[in-house]
């Protein structure tokens, strides 16, 4: 319906992440203003704010699941970001300096707190240090305080950022817009990343998969989040500049944000309609070769014996046919081994040599010698063929055979002594009536002559 290409994303934004995280540690480093740090003179992304970016990209590139190195520098990764965001919020609760906010590198830039994150940074980096550490927890408690973790993270990003769109300040302790705006996408982005890169399990699962559900969700999900920021964005613009005044601006957000959803989603529903309509015809067609399939199934049960083995020759199912040739019933077949109806004509090379051809995918052709429940014996052509899954590999053998008793015997009578016998004394009769025939000729032409 929707599609969508198969490149890693997650691993495109963290890369995107870590770069633009080198090139901030790097300017504070040697005291330049870059495009990233620099607003209204003063460097908004501080240097540890930036070296846990780096730090918590890094880490979701780690295959920790490889051997006990990834995993140890996994731990210490984390328990640094856990450290550094507990101490900052401790310096803000208890209004002390730890001495981390300068410990790398001292800001001489900033008046109020130099070289310390906000809150929200801090409060964001302790949430998904915890959620990185337990989101591939089995335990249900701690996977579920990952998820909620992550959640409340793109909750706060995305309220910083409308606070930034509409330069929504607050008087309050805890201000959500004094984290930078970089900061929030990064975030935003990294909650995102480390949904994605783990079991595909809770939000993943949903997001992920290629259900109609997920795909609506998919093309829904940009406009939700944000067609209302940029139309907050341009109303709050055009308020500032009093080109339009505050009642006339919400009536314009509203209507323009239905007049704008409406369309969106028209378009969604007639690629649905579109879908649905394949998807029926699909169904109609399918419907109608498992009919076919039906009467093939129906006329190879009335004529032929058939069976179905897994790998090791295990029985799994037997039609009624096979039960009346064999003489037992179907509970005393399935789970049986194929064995139990050896005759033991066979030699162990015939069967190795019949294995080796369907383990190879192939189709086998031939004639077996089989023993019924009573221990008499009867003959079958048989057809064994492998069936293979979507990843062409084999899963089960499906057996398709026809009696063929009668003939057997009538070869075997043809082929034994007493025909052979008979034969030869046909043969004795028949050169006795020619010498026969040729004696008489001769008494016969003497008559005639006389």
């Amino acid at each position: 319906m929707f599609k969508f290409k198969s490149f890693s994303y997650n691993k495109i934004i963290v890369l995107a992440i870590i770069f633009i995280s080198t090139t901030i540690i790097l300017d504070w480093i040697f005291n330049n203003n870059s495009f990233f740090i620099s607003q209204s003179q003063e460097r908004v992304v501080k240097f540890n704010t930036a070296l846990l970016f780096l730090l918590l990209s890094f880490g979701l590139l780690i295959p920790v699941k490889r051997n006990l190195f990834f995993k140890s520098i996994k731990l210490v990764q984390i328990a640094t970001i856990l450290l550094v965001a507990s101490l900052t919020l401790l310096e803000y609760f208890f209004n002390q300096d730890f001495g981390i906010d300068n410990f790398f590198v001292v800001d001489t830039d900033t008046s109020s707190f130099p070289g310390r994150m906000s809150q929200a940074s801090a409060l964001c980096f302790l949430l998904i240090g915890v959620a990185d550490t337990w989101i591939q927890s089995e335990n249900k408690f701690f996977y579920a305080v990952s998820r909620y973790s992550l959640l409340i993270i793109v909750l706060i990003s995305f309220l910083a950022i409308a606070g930034h769109i509409v330069s929504a300040n607050t008087e309050s302790t805890f201000s959500l817009d004094s984290m930078a705006v970089l900061a929030s996408v990064f975030f935003l982005f990294l909650s995102f990343a480390i949904f994605l890169n783990n079991p595909s399990v809770g939000y993943k699962a949903i997001f992920k998969n290629n259900l109609a559900g997920s795909q609506v969700l998919r093309v829904l999900l940009p406009f939700i989040v944000f067609s209302p920021m940029v139309l907050s964005f341009v109303v709050q613009y055009f308020l500032q500049k009093n080109i339009i005044d505050y009642n006339f601006g919400i009536a314009i957000y509203t209507v323009t944000f239905i007049f704008l959803g409406i369309i969106y989603i028209s378009n969604i529903t007639a690629k649905l309609n579109k879908t649905d309509k394949k998807r029926m015809k699909l169904e109609e067609s399918l419907r109608f070769s498992n009919q076919e399939l039906m009467y093939f199934k129906e006329a190879i049960d009335n004529s032929s014996i058939v069976s179905i083995t897994d790998l090791n020759g295990v029985i799994n199912f037997v039609n009624e046919n096979f039960s009346k040739v064999s003489k037992y019933k179907k509970e005393e077949l399935i789970g049986q081994p194929h064995s139990i109806i050896n005759s033991g004509f066979h030699s162990n090379e015939f069967f190795d040599e019949l294995w080796d051809t369907i383990n190879n995918g192939k189709v086998w052709v031939g004639e077996l010698k089989n023993k019924a429940k009573d221990g008499s014996y009867y003959w079958v052509h048989t057809s064994i063929v492998p069936f293979k899954n979507a990843f062409g590999e084999i899963y089960q053998f499906l057996s398709v055979r026809q009696e063929i008793t009668r003939r057997k015997e009538a070869e075997e009578l043809l082929s034994s002594q007493y025909v052979q016998t008979l034969e030869l004394k046909n043969k004795e009769l028949e050169q006795f009536a020619y010498i026969a025939a040729h004696d008489l000729q001769e008494p016969l032409h003497t008559v005639k002559v006389l």
